[in-house]
């Protein structure tokens, strides 16, 4: 349970599971909050188990935020940006997905929804989403998930995205 942690402008690869998780409880109330997830760059996580993500959040965490990070070809289930049970008040943003089985996984059913998040201005090179992110289980999933201005970049066409081109750029270790 942390609260106030910065996990920021790291570089990580081949990881077995998870590049960075931050979390716990499974929905029960906690104490955690504001702690932010942003400038990393993560290449090939999940490359033995699943049922994680890139980055994976878990419960509740009031002011929260996962933003302009660079996720590259994460090799096994599930979402490359991945909320798990009971996660809440996160701010989703500015990350660039590529590759991987899917770019985003919202989680729904008995383990505890997600709720109370947004998810906005992200850019991926997939299609594919899951849990509460698709439209056939929303009507499952608690209120408050907002879902706007996340832009499929087909065939890898990043140069027309210049947003998502400057978080590929300073996503990761700081070069001085």
């Amino acid at each position: 349970y942390v609260a106030s942690t910065d996990i920021v402008h790291n570089d990580i690869a081949n990881t077995s599971n998870g590049a960075i998780c931050i979390g716990w409880g499974w929905g029960a109330n906690n104490s955690m909050h504001s702690n932010r997830v942003n400038y990393n760059k993560i290449t090939r996580s999940n490359t033995e188990l699943f049922d994680c993500g890139s980055i994976y959040t878990l419960s509740a965490q009031v002011g929260s935020e996962v933003a302009f990070n660079y996720i590259i070809n994460q090799v096994l289930l599930f979402g490359s940006l991945y909320h798990d049970a009971g996660s809440a008040l996160f701010h989703t943003h500015h990350n660039v997905v590529v590759g991987g089985p899917m770019w985003l996984y919202l989680q729904w059913g008995t383990m505890g929804p997600v709720h109370d998040l947004i998810v906005e201005d992200n850019w991926h090179n997939q299609s594919v989403a899951g849990g509460c992110a698709l439209p056939e289980h929303r009507a499952t999933c608690p209120h408050n998930l907002t879902l706007r201005n996340n832009t499929l970049v087909p065939g890898g066409s990043w140069s027309k995205y210049p947003g998502a081109l400057k978080v590929q750029a300073e996503a990761g270790i700081v070069q001085v």
